[in-house]
């Protein structure tokens, strides 16, 4: 994914004027912890105690720069990559 590419498209929609926009994205249903991805029951139930040790291991491998992509996306949208 070339997020730079993404930002650049986002950013030079005219929202102010002519007709509506939309931006059709190819996704991954559940891609942020890797026992959401492709399961409806996240949307529909919280976390159990296991779930969030998972979630709280990802978010922390993270934090030490392991998920680059992810943390990619995030500064490319934040204005900080």
């Amino acid at each position: 994914m070339d997020l730079s590419r993404m930002k650049t498209i986002l950013e030079e929609l005219n929202t102010q004027a002519g007709p509506p926009h939309i931006l059709i994205a190819n996704t991954i249903f559940g891609k942020v912890f890797s026992y959401m991805e492709k399961q409806i029951k996240v949307a529909l139930f919280p976390m159990n105690d296991e779930e969030y040790k998972i979630a709280s291991a990802e978010l922390e491998a993270a934090n030490k720069g392991h998920f680059k992509m992810r943390t990619a996306f995030i500064e490319t949208f934040a204005g900080t990559g």
